[in-house]
């Protein structure tokens, strides 16, 4: 990401290096709202796997899923928004779907 010059657009960064277990297990969300300083109310995941969701939703966050062609086809389920791409909807459109 340093070279893509994005770096600067991240409060928080949080890998696998930085928790015990990962995905399914919802370590790596429960640790970024951590360190965030906010409520998992406060915050929405997006997702392109089951393991994500499954992470996502055990940490208490809003999920919407995003597949990718890999993970297209699979049953994903109790997620808050399904989106065919991060182009479908304004980060202010998918914030006020999900709080309905």
């Amino acid at each position: 990401m340093g070279e893509l010059g994005l770096l600067h657009y991240f409060e928080v960064i949080i890998t696998g290096d930085d928790v015990e277990k990962v995905k399914p297990a919802p370590d790596l969300y429960v640790k970024a709202i951590e360190v965030l300083g906010i409520q998992p109310t406060e915050a929405v995941a997006f997702e392109d796997s089951l393991n994500g969701l499954q992470a996502a939703l055990t940490a208490g966050l809003k999920c919407v899923i995003v597949p990718n062609p890999v993970t297209e086809a699979l049953a994903f389920e109790n997620h808050h928004l399904r989106l065919r791409s991060m182009l479908d909807k304004s980060l202010s459109d998918v914030i006020k779907h999900i709080e309905q």
